[in-house]
């Protein structure tokens, strides 16, 4: 027979907007499916399932939060809520096994994640600044750090970052592709087609570089080096038009 929790009941313990779990214990020894047994917990290795659903729950807003913490000052409600879930099943079956699941999921979670250098940031409790200290001479990490900072519309940082990033590799494509985003989001447009001429002269048979030149030229009432970009695009396969 699998062990059971008895008399325990479940109210409480599901993930948020499931409800309560209704498992019931499962009778080995006669082969019969899982009988629910309302009121009470699940079997042992579905409270274990149970945390590491709120452990993972809990470390994926933990990362997003640290990401933009400007935005997400303090604990979320969801953290607590899960530490509090997390306690109350460990009283129930023991902390040894509980946090056997929680090292488990984090490692899981650590493989999912691989390399990426937030990721590893943030498991040792630095803040996200010390990324570009980790090798300050190397332009990804300032290239990675724009990068969160433009998914967090946080647009002066990532600007200051890819400028930095560009100073130590000028001729990074995708660098000056971001930057020039940026700087357009910012309503620097002249910037920005400074930028786009650097990507035309590094790759001059990309139509898209001259496409949005083009198109700036022509929000500045360029006229003729706006007709001269589009042209351009026709010639390299692409239809500004289309």
């Amino acid at each position: 027979m699998t062990d059971v929790v008895e008399n325990q009941s479940n109210e409480g313990l599901a993930p948020i907007g499931i409800g309560p779990i209704k498992i019931g214990r499962l009778d080995k020894e006669e082969g019969a499916e899982a009988q629910e047994i309302p009121g009470f917990i699940p079997i042992i290795h579905e409270l274990l399932a149970l945390v590491g659903y709120w452990q993972r729950r809990a470390t994926n807003r933990r990362f997003y939060s640290w990401l933009d913490i400007q935005s997400n000052p303090g604990l979320s409600p969801l953290v607590e809520f899960a530490r509090h879930r997390v306690a109350q099943i460990a009283e129930q079956i023991g902390e040894d096994e509980v946090n056997k699941v929680l090292e488990e999921t984090l490692v899981a979670m650590d493989k999912e994640f691989g390399d990426d250098i937030a990721w590893t940031t943030f498991l040792e409790g630095k803040p996200l600044e010390h990324i570009t200290c980790l090798q300050p001479q190397d332009s990804e990490g300032y290239r990675y750090r724009a990068f969160v900072y433009q998914q967090l519309d946080r647009s002066q940082e990532a600007l200051a970052d890819y400028d930095q990033a560009i100073n130590l590799d000028p001729g990074h494509i995708g660098g000056l592709q971001s930057r020039a985003r940026v700087l357009e989001r910012l309503g620097r447009i002249r910037e920005a087609i400074r930028d786009y001429s650097t990507l035309i002269r590094l790759r001059p048979d990309e139509p898209r570089y001259n496409y949005h030149r083009g198109r700036h030229y022509d929000g500045l009432g360029m006229e003729r080096e706006a007709r001269q970009d589009f042209e351009q695009t026709l010639e390299l396969g692409l239809d500004p038009f289309d």
